[in-house]
């Protein structure tokens, strides 16, 4: 009989360098440490990783667990069994948050107490969550959102020769469908410049505002569009467009 302990994958790569390996037992994660790599081979029935010391000789896996019973330092052979015990209960009550718990261990005397039978105390639940750490089901869905990073905009300029060589574009466009939605999708060749947005009803009026969007960003760039080529589903957009540009359409 022995402890169990849970640990986080970005936990462990936060210290060595993890890697997956799918021709290794059937599928582990290796940790490569200075005094070795440690191999978590994965349970047969639940395929969950874990770290057997039966199984290791090496001194990693000996490491790694020494690193995580650290926890238990400065604490009693009694305060770990009771922290342990605090742990589990919290588990069992459906991941009750801290505060609760709490409030309702204290309320162990009154016969309608959750906790009526268990010798828990307060004191037992603070060290529980600072030798295992917080709750993760607790957390989970109660994190809020943080404050926003500033957006700074940044602008390439474009070379002037690049706009003389290519000044006048040659577009081609279409609708694809993307898992049934479909995009309005434009190439213009040799810049080799591509342009997708979103048409979700894709009538005439909504694909010469997708279109007359491209053509505004080639020309707040230099560029003039002069010939579109494109199928038939734009034959409609052909005259509200001919001031600005010749599409030709395919039958």
């Amino acid at each position: 009989m022995g402890i169990a302990s849970v640990i986080l994958l970005r936990s462990l790569e936060a210290k060595y360098h993890v890697k997956y390996d799918s021709k290794v037992k059937g599928g582990a994660f290796i940790a490569s440490t200075p005094e070795g790599d440690i191999i978590f081979t994965r349970c047969l029935e639940t395929g969950f990783p874990f770290l057997d010391l039966d199984d290791h000789s090496n001194d990693g896996a000996i490491m790694l667990v020494q690193t995580v019973r650290k926890n238990f330092e400065g604490y009693t052979r009694e305060e770990v069994k009771c922290a342990v015990e605090a742990h589990k209960l919290q588990s069992r009550t459906g991941h009750a948050i801290k505060a609760a718990f709490k409030t309702e261990v204290s309320r162990r005397p009154n016969e309608s107490s959750l906790f009526a039978d268990s010798h828990i105390q307060p004191t037992d639940i603070s060290n529980a969550r600072k030798i295992f750490g917080p709750s993760i089901p607790c957390l989970k869905g109660k994190w809020v959102r943080g404050s926003l990073k500033r957006v700074h905009p940044e602008y390439v300029s474009v070379p002037a020769l690049l706009i003389n060589t290519n000044k006048y574009i040659t577009l081609v466009a279409d609708v694809m469908f993307v898992s049934g939605l479909p995009f309005f999708i434009s190439l213009s060749r040799k810049l080799r410049f591509v342009t997708v947005q979103y048409v979700p009803h894709r009538t005439a009026p909504e694909l010469h505002n997708a279109l007359k969007q491209v053509l505004n960003v080639y020309k707040r760039a230099g560029f003039v569009c002069q010939l579109g080529l494109m199928d038939g589903e734009f034959e409609n957009v052909k005259e509200q467009l001919s001031d600005v540009l010749e599409i030709n359409t395919t039958v």
